[in-house]
């Protein structure tokens, strides 16, 4: 929506360099208008987007597989340290390994942990000086504007040329505190 809203102010600036006074007023004013209700509703829950991307691929319909979900975030952590994706992934299995053999975890300790590093990286998020909200809005449009399929219960981004002229690279500098 926000795409159709600046295209409706160039239309309105076109139409006011061709002469028409009035009409191009009121557009700006109604697209303004709707572009400032599109930003507040943007930020309203952040976790809409990544709840839309888990649905819209049929992610949150997958089995939950322990192992694989702590490859995720294994996976995710070793980058963390500098490392290239595919090689943290074969990390991150080497890691898990050492786990392997633990006791079954019930469900709601599961749910507790995964909040609890929720919880963890919303703080770092803040030490680091990022807004948390405009941080997760960020990722949520860019993993929205990917497209792919998923393979062995994980969503694989088509890195095709004509794919990868449709992402939409987060931009965390807006969320530094003290940014608009």
């Amino acid at each position: 929506m926000q795409k159709e809203l600046i295209k409706l102010l160039e239309i309105a600036d076109i139409l006011e360099e061709e002469g028409y006074s009035t009409l191009p007023n009121d557009i700006r004013d109604i697209a303004e208008k709707m572009n400032s209700i599109t930003k507040k509703n943007d930020n309203k829950d952040t976790l809409d987007g990544i709840i839309k991307f888990q649905k819209d691929r049929l992610l949150d319909e997958q089995p939950f597989e322990f192992e694989t979900e702590i490859l995720h975030i294994l996976e995710e952590l070793v980058e963390m340290l500098g490392y290239e994706s595919l090689y943290a992934r074969e990390r991150a299995k080497t890691i898990f390994q050492h786990f392997k053999n633990h006791e079954p975890i019930e469900r709601g300790k599961l749910v507790d942990c995964f909040a609890d590093i929720i919880v963890f990286v919303v703080g770092s998020i803040m030490k680091l000086g990022y807004n948390p909200k405009c941080v997760l809005n960020e990722v949520s449009k860019e993993i929205n504007s990917r497209t792919g399929s998923i393979i062995n219960g994980k969503f694989v981004k088509d890195k095709s040329p004509e794919a990868k002229a449709k992402w939409y690279k987060a931009n965390y500098d807006k969320c530094l505190k003290g940014q608009k």
